[in-house]
């Protein structure tokens, strides 16, 4: 319908009764997405819908996604459906990309820490998946999370 319109508008005929219903029809769809002031869209309906069933989504900053693997790390016999894997895996991608910015030595370093972390990472999410992710398993990867990057 957009294309419509500009196509109507760059030939001249926007003022038009075709450009005008184009335009009304356009308002009408906007207005059902975002809603009015007084009715609700089917956008703000649906982010309440996601909201209410707490299905949750990795973090869009790279702190809240430490953070959110942190608490998963830290509370391995509660599920929380997948959110710190998938933080988890998403710092790892976000870390392999740093690492081609790097100096050799430390590309390489950067690369092979994201990818024992994200062994040890699938390797948690397995074991928890049979119920044998116990608070006192060996896992180093917390130690790792917590230890600065130095050359």
């Amino acid at each position: 319908m957009t294309d419509s319109l500009c196509e109507a508008r760059a030939a001249g005929q926007g003022d038009s009764a075709q450009g005008a219903s184009l335009a009304s029809g356009i308002a009408d769809k906007l207005r059902d997405l975002v809603g009015a002031k007084d009715s609700p869209g089917l956008l703000q309906m649906a982010i309440g819908s996601v909201e209410r069933s707490g299905a949750a989504q990795p973090s869009l900053t790279v702190s809240g996604r430490l953070e959110q693997a942190r608490v998963w790390l830290e509370s391995r016999a509660e599920s929380d459906s997948g959110l710190g894997l998938s933080a988890l895996r998403l710092l790892v991608e976000e870390a392999k990309r740093l690492s081609e910015h790097l100096s050799d030595p430390q590309r390489q370093r950067l690369a092979s820490l994201a990818d024992l972390i994200q062994h040890q990472g699938d390797q948690l999410n397995l074991l928890s998946s049979k119920g044998q992710a116990s608070r006192f398993y060996p896992f180093s990867l917390h130690r790792f999370a917590k230890k600065p990057l130095t050359a």
